[in-house]
């Protein structure tokens, strides 16, 4: 399934998250959360809000547009 390129998967919470994309230590972009079967456990309407372990959540086109045109060492700036 082509929406699941890098996925990553955490064990200790038990879900996915497809187009994951490392910033620095275990802080990623990724998209909304999915079930280790594919199934959405995240909600889009939810992004904006804290909600994770510190990573970045976008929808997934956005994540996947990161994972596409971002080759690795590509400088990020986090601003609030």
């Amino acid at each position: 399934d082509d929406n699941f390129k890098g996925l990553y998967y955490d064990p200790d919470d038990q879900y996915t998250v497809p187009y994951a994309y490392g910033i620095v230590g275990g802080i990623l972009f990724h998209s909304v959360t999915y079930t280790r079967d594919k199934k959405p456990l995240g909600d889009e309407k939810n992004l904006g809000r804290k909600a994770s372990h510190g990573c970045i959540r976008l929808t997934v086109d956005d994540a996947k547009w990161i994972y596409d045109n971002c080759p690795y060492g590509t400088t990020v700036v986090i601003q609030e």
